[in-house]
């Protein structure tokens, strides 16, 4: 598995901090109640309405591995856009 980049950014600034990280991690790529894939585009939706592509980018490569389809990923920013908007996208009031 593909070390995150926070994991990464916390090597440096707060390493204490690792091991709660890597358990976070480990929980999110295994299947419990919910499929490790649910979870790993939950975690995508997150990232994305806070406007982190870079995460987008490796939650959603890792839901991939854990067997996300296309049309998965694609629903699953469409909720995105239904609950937030379009990502970095001001609508005016």
């Amino acid at each position: 598995m593909q070390k995150p980049p926070f994991i990464e950014a916390l090597e440096k600034g707060a390493p204490e901090l690792i091991p709660e990280a890597t358990r976070n991690v480990e929980f999110l790529n295994a299947d419990t109640a919910l499929p490790a894939k649910v979870k790993l585009l939950m975690a995508a939706m997150v990232d994305a309405i806070k406007s982190h592509p870079d995460g987008v980018k490796a939650l959603v490569g890792m839901a991939r591995q854990k067997g996300a389809s296309e049309e998965e990923i694609k629903d699953t920013l469409r909720v995105v856009m239904a609950m937030d908007g379009i990502p970095g996208k001001d609508v005016p009031t």
